[in-house]
C-alpha cells in the first residue's frame, strides 16, 4: 500500500488531500499544529473507513518538531512514497510602512523553510532504497504574481517555489520534486475571507472559484506520474494566470 505524509493536513486543503488519498487506498500520515479538534474529527473519519493513518502534532517552523513528527509518522506507517508540504500561513495584508523584517521572516519560517527540512529528512531515508520518492510542494499563485500589501506572503511563496525548482535538480534521480500552486480556492466547509481575496470569479476564465478537489487532482498526478516528470509546476487557478 502506498504511503503519503501531508503537513498541515487536519483542515482545509490539507484535510481534503488526506481524505482523497485515503479514498484512493493510500495510508495517510498527517501533521497538525493548533487544529486539535479537526485532527480528532479526521482521525475518527479515517478510522471509521478502515484507513491506516497516523497523526503527529508539530509546528513546522521548528525543525526539531517537524523532523520528530516525520519520524513518528514513519514509525507507524513505514517510509513515505510521497510527502506533500502543505502547511502554510496567509498573513493579513499590511501596508509597507507597517511591514517589518520580522513579518517576512515569520512567513518564510512557515511557508518556505519546512520544504528544505522535509527534503533533507526524506533524502536521509533513501540510503538503502532504490525507489524514487515524490515531494510535492503546495506553493501559490502568489509565488508568481504580486498582491497588494502581501509582501511577506509573496516573498515566502516565491522563495519556496524557487526552492522546489532547486531541489528537483539537487535530489534527482532519487526524489522527484514538483509544485502545485492554487489560485482562488473556496472551502465551502471552512469559509475564509482569504478564499476570494485573489480575484473575482468574473476574471477567471473557467468562471468559477477552485475547490480542494481541483488541488488534489494536481497533487495526485505528481504523486503517481512517471518520476521522469520533475521540476514542474501546475497552477490550479482556472486559467487566471493567463489573463494577468
Amino acid at each position: 500500500m502506498s504511503v503519503v505524509f501531508i503537513t498541515g493536513g487536519a483542515r482545509r486543503i490539507g484535510r481534503r488531500l488526506a481524505e482523497r488519498f485515503a479514498a484512493n487506498g493510500w495510508s495517510v500520515g498527517v501533521t497538525y499544529n493548533a487544529s486539535v479538534s479537526e485532527m480528532e474529527s479526521l482521525k475518527n473519519q479515517l478510522d471509521g473507513a478502515g484507513i491506516h493513518s497516523a497523526f503527529s502534532q508539530c509546528d513546522v517552523a521548528k525543525e526539531d518538531q517537524l523532523r520528530s513528527s516525520l519520524d513518528v509518522l514513519r514509525e507507524h506507517l513505514g517510509p513515505p512514497d510521497v510527502i506533500v508540504s502543505n502547511a502554510g500561513i496567509f498573513p493579513d495584508p499590511k501596508p509597507i510602512a507597517s511591514t517589518t523584517p520580522q513579518d517576512v521572516l515569520d512567513a518564510i519560517a512557515v511557508n518556505t523553510l519546512p520544504l528544505l527540512i522535509i527534503a533533507r529528512w526524506l533524502h536521509a531515508q533513501l540510503a538503502s532504497s532504490d525507489q524514487v520518492r515524490r515531494l510535492v510542494a503546495i506553493t501559490s499563485l502568489g509565488a508568481v504574481e504580486l498582491w497588494k500589501d502581501r509582501l511577506p506572503y509573496n516573498v515566502s511563496k516565491s522563495a519556496v517555489q524557487t526552492m522546489a525548482y532547486s531541489l528537483s535538480r539537487s535530489l534527482a534521480p532519487h526524489i522527484a520534486v514538483n509544485s502545485v500552486a492554487p489560485g482562488a480556492i473556496v472551502m465551502r466547509e471552512e469559509p475564509s475571507d482569504s478564499d476570494t481575496a485573489v480575484t473575482t470569479v468574473e476574471r477567471i476564465p473557467m468562471k468559477r472559484y477552485g475547490s480542494a478537489d481541483d488541488v488534489f487532482d494536481a497533487v495526485h498526478y505528481f504523486a503517481t506520474c512517471s518520476p521522469y516528470i520533475t521540476g514542474q509546476l501546475i497552477m490550479v487557478d482556472g486559467g487566471y494566470h493567463r489573463v494577468r
